[in-house]
């Protein structure tokens, strides 16, 4: 089915043209469904009553199978806090923890109130969410209103190794569509904090004096608990990115414009001001949480819909979409006529060899082309997710991910541990282990002490009021890298701003990214535009010249958006000489200066190159070509990007296809798209077939950046199918 009308429908209008009735073919998964019009009350914040006593509770995370070598010890536990979702730590090591007590008491799971489904998967914004609320629960549903969601700041005060303090940061989040509190993230001395209806950015030292709310509408129905809004990360490329589950979104941005997004989950990103609000990929369940590699790659865990499916692990391209919709969890017709199951949308591809019929691989039905599909599945219940950065643990886990699987009982939870290697334009998961078994986890994250931290609740799926963070140590790597961990926590410590020039650049070549990453920004924010140039072409001695060189790249990419909006017509950036790097002899180093410059529109550049992600992020780079690059040029470039897809050795990858995609998008009105249409290779035209879809269906599908697009695209353009 055409993407664009498969969406033209809804489900409950299908149900109701078959005399069906949705919630009627819904079985109650979780039981205990309210009767209709029935809203339980919701009681007040819980007290916290230690449960076990330190040692038993150590006791229990004992039985946990620590991988050899580790030890564990409890850092927090009740009274200090209560149902933590997720956490970060500010760079003097106190931790910011999001706590919820509005969980399926407040913040209603539909599985429990079936009779309201048409209503719920009617609402497209958050306007339509409330009227529901109102028209369901005409007599109580004020009692959403009596729990608060809170930010707790947890900290060790006397220096002994173990959380002593604990205060309520911030609270207050109690409005009818609040909760569940989810994503924290500390970054320039500001709390970002995601919790429906919207994008928090909070100040102050230890407790939130200023709040700003950035974006609101985030969220327009109840649909599943835990499909919320999260996810919170800074990016190497400076902007702040997070995540939503299938709760959907509708939001303005600072700028005016409308995105539209009821009906699936989504990754996003803005500058940390708040502006310049972009989707980034489409059509995601439930990605929790983020992580980006050592080359910039962007990561999530996306949930299965318990419906023989499984989670996966989904690489986040721009302008990608994974394939879900909402309406999937609830399909009419049973799992033969859905089309997440019956079209297998989450399986990984089987990418075809050069001049092999996809549609002859396998007599299943063929996955659509207009997806991304996933690169492997995963353990269930994927939750909290963090990226080793690269001190504290043996080297073995060098470039590894640890995600948690949250799954209502410690028998069947666990963090696993896995990597992403290169495989073409994309990437294989290899090495996937637990790392930690039977522990409920709900996040991970590293501290500033290259400690391995990890949030859990006690046994079930229902609010304990409970809650502890335990913290892994490996002795031996401790005491080998003993100097360089106390070196990343002093450095983490202090902070960067203080620093020159030149001990930021010196610091682009630590083995820790946490300490690349901040001193890249740093020089950014000095516009140290020379110092990255030189340390791009020559790299920094230290444990990590070649990161030193991308970490350059990516500070380059940071400055020439800053100019791009003083100046768009603008080339006397020192950053211009980066494009020398694309004939670089590292493969790497020529696709990180194509994308760090193809922010400034793409040129055509690296689409013969013999590397396949070379050609992904040079075709990317084309989809940003700029308004007054004259017609005749943009043809050329345009030409270039058909002869990149007609070669099958790069045109069958997947995700050379949606960068194709992309680009012949962009270069519509020259007549190659129209080309492509007609080419004798099945691959291209199916690559047309898909442009000519999505410019269509969804004039924004496209990423357009602030300066992308003429003035009336961005200010009439919506994301809307």
């Amino acid at each position: 089915m055409v993407p664009a009308l498969r969406m033209k429908f809804t489900f409950s209008a299908l149900a109701a043209f078959l005399g069906l009735s949705l919630h009627a073919l819904c079985a109650d998964v979780a039981g205990g469904g309210a009767k209709s019009g029935e809203l339980k009350p919701a009681p007040r914040l819980p007290v916290y009553p230690p449960k076990d006593s330190p040692d038993a509770a150590m006791n229990n995370f004992r039985k946990a199978k620590l991988p050899e070598g580790f030890t564990a010890d409890i850092w927090a536990g009740e009274p200090l806090l209560a149902n933590p979702v997720a956490f970060c730590f500010d760079g003097r090591g106190r931790m910011f923890v999001s706590e919820t007590h509005r969980y399926r008491t407040s913040v209603l799971d539909i599985r429990h109130y079936y009779w309201m489904i048409e209503d719920d998967l009617a609402s497209r914004n958050q306007d339509d969410w409330m009227k529901s609320i109102k028209k369901n629960f005409p007599k109580d549903w004020q009692n959403l209103e009596k729990e608060s969601e809170l930010v707790r700041l947890v900290e060790d005060s006397n220096g002994d190794g173990k959380a002593d303090k604990s205060t309520v940061y911030a609270d207050g989040f109690n409005s009818a569509l609040d909760g569940i509190a989810s994503g924290v993230l500390w970054h320039n001395d500001a709390l970002y904090f995601t919790n429906i209806p919207a994008l928090w950015k909070l100040s102050g030292t230890d407790k939130a004096e200023k709040r700003e709310e950035m974006f609101r509408g985030f969220g327009v129905r109840f649909s599943y608990t835990g499909h919320d809004f999260h996810g919170l990360i800074a990016g190497p490329d400076g902007r702040i990115y997070f995540s939503i589950g299938d709760r959907g979104a509708s939001i303005k941005t600072k700028e005016g414009t409308m995105i539209e997004l009821p009906d699936e989950g989504a990754v996003f990103r803005c500058e940390p001001d708040g502006s310049h609000l972009e989707l980034v990929m489409r059509g995601l369940r439930n990605p929790q949480e983020l992580a980006f590699d050592d080359y910039g790659n962007l990561f999530t865990g996306d949930n299965d819909s318990d419906q023989g499916d499984r989670e996966r692990w989904v690489a986040v391209i721009e302008g990608a979409d994974a394939g879900w919709r909402v309406g999937y969890q609830h399909h009419p017709l049973g799992k033969e006529h859905n089309p997440w199951l019956a079209e297998r949308m989450w399986e990984p591809r089987d990418v075809p060899a050069p001049n092999e019929n996809p549609y002859e691989k396998t007599k299943k039905a063929p996955q659509p082309a207009y997806i991304l599909s996933p690169i492997a599945n995963l353990p269930d219940g994927p939750s909290g997710l963090a990226y080793y950065p690269g001190t504290g643990l043996p080297a073995e886990y060098k470039g590894s991910f640890f995600l948690a699987g949250y799954k209502g009982s410690t028998a069947k939870s666990q963090v696993s541990t896995f990597k992403s290697e290169p495989d073409g334009a994309g990437w294989k998961l290899t090495g996937l282990k637990t790392f930690i078994d039977n522990v409920q986890a709900t996040d991970v994250a590293f501290g500033p002490d290259s400690r391995f931290y990890v949030s859990a609740w006690d046994e079930g799926w229902e609010r304990t009021d409970q809650g502890r963070i335990y913290r892994l140590s490996h002795e031996v790597a401790r005491k080998e890298q003993a100097a360089q961990i106390a070196e990343v926590q002093k450095i983490l410590g202090e902070g960067f701003k203080q620093r020159t020039p030149e001990e930021l650049v010196k610091l682009l070549g630590h083995a820790d990214q946490r300490v690349r990453l901040g001193a890249q920004w740093e020089l950014v924010s000095k516009n140290a535009g020379r110092e990255l140039v030189s340390v791009a072409f020559n790299g920094v001695d230290g444990d990590c010249k070649f990161l030193s060189r991308i970490h350059a790249l990516w500070g380059a990419q940071q400055l020439n958006r800053i100019l791009m909006r003083e100046s768009p017509k603008d080339d006397r950036s020192p950053t211009m000489d980066l494009w020398k790097l694309a004939t670089d002899t590292e493969p790497e180093i020529r696709a990180q200066a194509i994308r760090a410059l193809s922010i400034r529109g793409g040129s055509g550049v690296g689409l013969e190159d013999p590397s396949p992600r070379v050609r992904f992020f040079a075709l990317a780079g084309v989809s940003r070509i700029l308004d007054y690059v004259e017609q005749t040029t943009v043809k050329q470039i345009g030409e270039k990007v058909l002869k990149t897809l007609k070669d099958p050795k790069y045109g069958t990858d997947p995700y050379i296809r949606n960068a194709g995609v992309s680009a012949l998008m962009r270069v519509s009105t020259t007549g190659v798209l129209a080309k492509a249409a007609t080419d004798e290779a099945t691959h291209v035209r199916l690559t047309a077939l898909l442009a000519y879809s999505r410019l269509a269906t969804a004039p924004y599908f496209h990423t357009w950046d602030y300066y992308s697009g003429s003035e009336s695209d961005r200010k009439n353009t919506a994301v809307s199918w």
